[in-house]
């Protein structure tokens, strides 16, 4: 029985005058009462508040419920150890060694012969096998390769663009030279390390798993940028017997070099050019206005870089400049830029021989025209996705 004593306390029994007594409650003077009694127990407590007798009583019931579940309990255990000697004997009974331990079944193979089956199908090539509709198989086959109940290569596909044309790569150009389109940036890879990505084999219809088959060099060059630098030149004044020619002297000033005015002879330089005078032919014309001839002779110039012509009117100013185009190289072993005069020769590497040189025919803001090696003409444009960079 809980102790009695906290104000406020319920439940429990006390014994007291020969029976025992509910406790409903305490209050703060730990008094008790008998509910239909006056008779107070000798010096004990008083307590207020009403009690209810309750006699003794056995617990037979308990007892035969007791005495079921051991039985029962029982016969569990009988039961578990005849099915553990049952167990022993056939785990540890003659085996027959004539007798296969796994019994094929029948018309099928044994475990040895599917094994090596299994193992001749995977060093075998593949297989496509026929798959329910809709679904990607046992292997999970990326939904691109699926066409209809069978897997196979979509040939109308593409998933994959071409980054300087924008047109689109067939999946099955992938498919046929060993590679997924699935894998990512598979446009840009070189499988066979020629310098040449898949994108540019490709563009050009060569084999990107043979070095020795890829695309032109020049498709690797773009034009960067067009340079023109002015060369602005004088035909001044000529000397000399016009019936002897060795005597002849020419001045020629250059208006963007600062130099001094010098006196040339067929066959000169002009100091700090590529410009040599090659010949001179006399020339009036009449002038209408102040009725009267002009001397208007002129004086042919050669460029010796480029052999390019240049004719000079005398006292007329001539841009003759330097015009240059500055290419982006892009073959990856080789990768950078290269300036070019017009009309002036260049080589492409790995191409090293004197019958691989390209010439630069002409340049503007646009273009550049270039002569390959076999006397066709090219024109190179800039890289549309370098444009602004």
């Amino acid at each position: 029985m809980p102790p009695v004593g906290a104000a406020g306390f319920t439940g429990g029994w006390r014994e007291a005058a020969g029976a025992y007594w509910e406790i409903i409650a305490i209050d703060a003077r730990e008094r008790w009462v008998k509910i239909d009694s006056s008779i107070r127990p000798p010096r004990q407590p008083q307590w207020p508040f009403p009690l209810r007798p309750m006699k003794r009583t056995t617990h037979r019931g308990h007892q035969i419920f007791s005495g079921l579940l051991a039985c029962g309990l029982l016969a569990s255990a009988i039961t578990v150890s005849v099915k553990l000697g049952s167990f022993g004997e056939r785990l540890f009974q003659q085996v027959d060694p004539s007798k296969s331990i796994v019994d094929p079944p029948p018309g099928g193979l044994g475990l040895l012969e599917q094994a090596s089956a299994a193992t001749a199908d995977l060093n075998g090539p593949p297989v496509w096998e026929s798959v329910k509709a809709g679904s990607r198989g046992p292997f999970q086959i990326p939904q691109v390769y699926v066409d209809g109940d069978v897997p196979t290569k979509v040939d109308e596909g593409s998933i994959r663009i071409d980054s300087l044309t924008g047109r689109h790569i067939p999946n099955s150009w992938f498919l046929e030279n060993g590679m997924s389109p699935l894998e990512g940036n598979v446009q840009f890879l070189d499988a066979d390390r020629d310098g040449f990505p898949a994108e540019d084999e490709w563009r050009y219809g060569t084999n990107p798993n043979d070095p020795n088959s890829h695309p032109p060099y020049y498709s690797k060059l773009f034009l960067k940028q067009f340079v023109s630098v002015p060369c602005r030149l004088v035909f001044k004044t000529f000397t000399g017997d016009v019936r002897k020619p060795k005597t002849w002297e020419f001045q020629v000033d250059t208006v963007d070099i600062r130099q001094p005015t010098s006196f040339l002879k067929l066959g000169d330089m002009v100091p700090n050019t590529s410009l040599k005078l090659d010949r001179y032919e006399s020339k009036e014309v009449k002038n209408a206005k102040i009725e009267d001839v002009v001397d208007r002779s002129e004086l042919t110039l050669i460029n010796t870089e480029t052999d390019e012509q240049v004719t000079l009117v005398r006292d007329q100013v001539k841009n003759v400049p330097d015009v240059f185009a500055v290419f982006d190289y892009q073959w990856q072993p080789a990768a950078g830029e290269i300036r070019v005069r017009k009309l002036q020769e260049f080589g492409l590497r790995p191409e090293s021989s004197q019958d691989s040189l390209y010439r630069l025919m002409d340049v503007n803001e646009s273009e550049a025209q270039i002569r390959l090696p076999d006397g066709q003409l090219r024109t190179i444009g800039h890289d549309p996705r370098r444009l602004g960079k």
